[in-house]
């Protein structure tokens, strides 16, 4: 009796035992589409790529490539953001569909919708859809290489501009930048920037950045009717940057720059940019300067010899 009592026990411990397992089993399966779509933009803000490219599914990297795939996560504002923000989802059998909202570095706020399908039992990214503020074309999948140009599936294909062109936009970068130094607003000129730079700062912080310019009043209009001289050639890096060096010999002082710019169709826009004010008899070793930032470049001015 006491035997059978000892049987009937253990048989009901192992089967409370086996429940136990099954019950961890389950926790420990795939993750739901709410986590996969956390981790994803958590890896991709954190510049993760290899991570969130994982859990991309394979209609996805047919339409794609990592490279195009790393870029427009940069162009978004994804890397590096403060804040991403996902709604619940909506779940319809091996689909499930997000909304939600970044907020880029620079504070601009970027409403998406991403679309997660089930594959072998995982959930993975399908689909990222954002808000463009255009009209004319409301939204976009900047994570296709369909429809682009070869130049913008790999943007170290696109050729620099010759050396007029360079010059020409040269002039108009400094000059436009001269002109918010002017008016101490740098809205105009935040506008007419890179995506990628506007998503790393904003006019405020532009503003501050070139404060030195304003307070001691630097004024660049003098270099309008002078020609710059390029000291480097004009290349285009693997990063699809183009950096134009030289300077513009005006007198009593001459203006040095470095500008950088980034392909958007359909030209060039500015990236970064330095620039010193030097005595025309000074050397770059006891030129004075006054060091400003801004977002990705430094610049720096000295308006006094």
């Amino acid at each position: 009796m006491k035997r059978g009592l000892l049987n009937h026990f253990s048989r009901a411990t192992l089967l409370v035992l086996l429940f136990g397992l099954t019950a961890l089993w389950s926790g420990c399966g795939n993750p739901t589409a709410d986590q996969t779509a956390q981790a994803f933009f958590e890896a991709l803000r954190t510049g993760r790529y290899d991570e969130a490219w994982a859990k991309t599914a394979f209609a996805f990297q047919a339409q794609c490539n990592e490279k195009i795939f790393q870029q427009a996560s940069r162009d978004l504002g994804i890397t590096g953001a403060n804040a991403i923000q996902i709604d619940p989802a909506d779940i319809q059998g091996d689909e499930a569909k997000f909304n939600g909202h970044i907020q880029t570095a620079g504070g601009l706020k970027i409403n998406f919708t991403v679309v997660l399908l089930k594959e072998k039992e995982r959930w993975n990214i399908f689909e990222i859809r954002n808000e463009t503020g255009v009209p004319e074309v409301p939204i976009e999948n900047r994570f296709t290489t369909v429809g682009r140009a070869t130049e913008l599936i790999d943007p170290s294909k696109n050729l620099p501009p010759t050396p007029a062109q360079a010059a020409a936009l040269t002039k108009k970068t400094i000059l436009a930048f001269n002109h918010s130094v002017q008016d101490q607003d740098f809205t105009t000129f935040y506008d007419g920037a890179s995506n990628i730079w506007k998503n790393q700062t904003s006019p405020k912080r532009l503003l501050a950045a070139f404060e030195p310019f304003i307070a001691n009043g630097v004024n660049l209009a003098g270099i309008e009717g002078v020609e710059p001289v390029f000291d480097m050639p004009l290349d285009v890096d693997v990063g699809g940057i183009l950096m134009i060096q030289g300077h513009f010999e005006t007198t009593p002082l001459m203006v040095f720059f470095t500008l950088r710019f980034y392909y958007e169709m359909p030209r060039w826009r500015v990236f970064g940019l330095e620039i010193q004010l030097r005595n025309v008899e000074a050397t770059p070793a006891n030129a004075e300067a006054t060091p400003t930032e801004a977002l990705p470049s430094p610049a720096e001015a000295s308006p006094s010899p």
